[in-house]
């Protein structure tokens, strides 16, 4: 490995939408060095070999010539930027070949919540059109992205606090071994006295009692998402003996290994997704809390979970605040889509399940066997599936034949259109309605996909599902006017006909569930029949 200068300047060179680039260059080498930010959703990719799971929040430093190969594309909302930049010796001005800290050429790391809200908006902005101005800007872009590449990581430099953490994140990736105190106190810079009385003050417990915490919290997960048995889990989380699990187990949750799972739906749950809130309320079960954004969050559910007196957690979008969920002390946390940090955090805090079903009724079938609701979670199937049957019967006389329909995304930056498998509400339009994707576009069937307004108006779908999205941190308002004052846009047959249905982005895209997909279907059925009154 080539030895990088001691000096050296970075300049930029470029940008692009990741889902934009990946489409046209996922199978090619990188062609100068890069930075990934990773703004929404997950993926699954493989970088030089090496498989990495990137998600909301993650941030790459790749070395050009890599070679990216996407094993898994990812949750819907995929997204993020790609910038290349170039690297120069200062002392003689020549271009160098940048190089990772590590011989996988690539270098990763994870972006508080907080923080990347605020990047994301400055990403958004640095793909416009080119000022002088916005050259200046993205070069401090990608220094200030490269900063965090090259922190150090000197523990006699950090705050109390921050030694601390330290030392947890240490439990967290080594809680099935034997861990001492004064292990932690080593990794976080201070005598094993001190060490005890500053992590009791900070997190309210002994370092032993959150050591034991964590392992409960762990073989409850394991007890809830495996069929092992209490005396392997036991050793997996880090007991030695079986029986001294078990006592500890029923001191910290109040019911032995064995009956665990019969109660969860009588403890205090918290959701992180107001979807999957939802439908553990058709279930009959009440929430104890949920996470909601309140700017994208419809009508009927606040109305539904204040109904319910479910303690609603409003945050910023793409941020998670881990404070206001635990001063919730759930003994059960249901996420989706959780960052890394995030999910450090809620670990700490109790039993955190994630990687649920994304398709509707596959989720009530688990979240029913999940919540001791298996009856009722095959009724609320049954129930969905008839009201989407009667709207189906009661559109398709009305529809010309072979109806095509497009779903169509507004977003800041441009326009993107729904893949055929993608989520919840495109399986309603494709597979349960009848409605057929337009044929050039049916190779197409996971995630959002860019699309161009001359590619619109190729495709020309004889209905269209017009989504502007709904974000804190920008505006779709741009976007849109240019779209409705493109001659494309009014030499569509969906626009000459009267058949273009505006949806909104917190109903369709997050909430097509339990409550939210009988409220959409009525929508679907009153949009259709008013584009026959206007055809007549």
């Amino acid at each position: 490995m080539t030895q990088s200068p001691a000096y050296w300047l970075a300049q930029w060179k470029e940008s692009h939408h990741l889902t934009e680039w990946l489409s046209q260059n996922s199978k090619q080498p990188l062609v100068y060095n890069a930075i990934i930010v990773v703004t929404d959703g997950q993926a699954l990719w493989h970088i030089n070999g090496h498989k990495q799971r990137i998600g909301a929040g993650s941030l790459l430093a790749v070395e050009k010539n890599s070679a990216i190969r996407i094993e898994n594309q990812g949750t819907l909302d995929f997204a993020g930027c790609l910038i290349y930049f170039d690297t120069y010796d200062t002392n003689d001005h020549s271009p160098f070949d940048w190089q990772a800290k590590n011989p996988k050429g690539y270098q990763t790391l994870q972006v508080a919540d907080a923080a990347m809200a605020a990047l994301r908006l400055s990403l958004h902005e640095s793909v416009k059109q080119l000022s002088q101005s916005e050259i200046i800007r993205q070069q401090a872009i990608v220094y200030d992205l490269l900063r965090l590449f090259y922190q150090t990581d000197d523990t006699a430099s950090l705050l109390p606090a921050q030694r601390l953490q330290k030392s947890v994140l240490f439990i967290q990736e080594h809680y099935n071994e034997n861990i001492t105190r004064e292990q932690l106190a080593a990794i976080a810079g201070i005598s094993k006295w001190h060490y005890s009385r500053k992590f009791t003050e900070l997190y309210g417990k002994s370092p032993s009692d959150f050591l034991t915490d964590y392992r409960i919290f762990r073989a409850q997960e394991a007890l809830l998402t495996t069929s092992a048995l209490s005396q392997d889990i036991s050793r997996q989380v880090g007991f030695e003996d079986a029986h001294y699990f078990s006592r500890r187990f029923k001191a910290v949750v109040g019911v032995s290994p064995k009956h665990y799972a019969a109660t969860l739906h009588r403890r205090n749950l918290c959701f992180t997704s107001a979807s999957h809130a939802e439908i553990a309320i058709a279930l009959g079960i009440r929430p104890d809390s949920v996470v909601v954004a309140s700017s994208i969050m419809p009508a009927y559910q606040h109305e539904l979970f204040k109904s319910e007196q479910i303690a609603l957690l409003a945050m910023p979008q793409y941020v998670l605040n881990v404070e206001d969920i635990r001063r919730r002390s759930p003994h059960l946390i249901i996420g989706e889509n959780l960052s890394e940090p995030s999910k450090q955090g809620l670990r700490a805090i109790a039993p955190v399940l994630t990687g649920l079903p994304h398709d509707l009724y596959a989720l009530i079938r688990y979240l029913g066997k999940l919540l001791q609701r298996g009856s009722e979670a095959a009724h609320l199937i049954h129930t969905l599936q008839n009201k989407t049957e009667h709207v189906k019967n009661h559109i398709h006389p009305r529809l010309p034949e072979h109806a095509t329909a497009l779903y169509l995304r507004v977003e800041s930056f441009g326009y993107r259109y729904l893949g055929e498998l993608s989520s919840s509400v495109s399986k309603l339009l494709y597979q349960e309605l009848g409605f057929a994707m337009p044929p050039q576009l049916q190779g197409d069937k996971r995630g959002f996909h860019s699309c161009t307004l001359d590619q619109l108006l190729a495709v020309n779908p004889a209905f269209l599902f017009v989504e502007q999205r709904t974000m804190e941190y920008f505006s779709s308002d741009d976007s849109m006017k240019k779209l409705k004052d493109s001659t494309q846009w009014h030499a569509l047959d969906a626009v000459k006909n009267q058949r273009v249905c505006y949806v909104d982005t917190g109903l369709w895209i997050n909430n097509c569930s339990a409550f939210g997909k009988p409220i959409i279907l009525d929508k679907i059925e009153q949009f259709i029949a008013s584009t026959q009154q206007a055809a007549q």
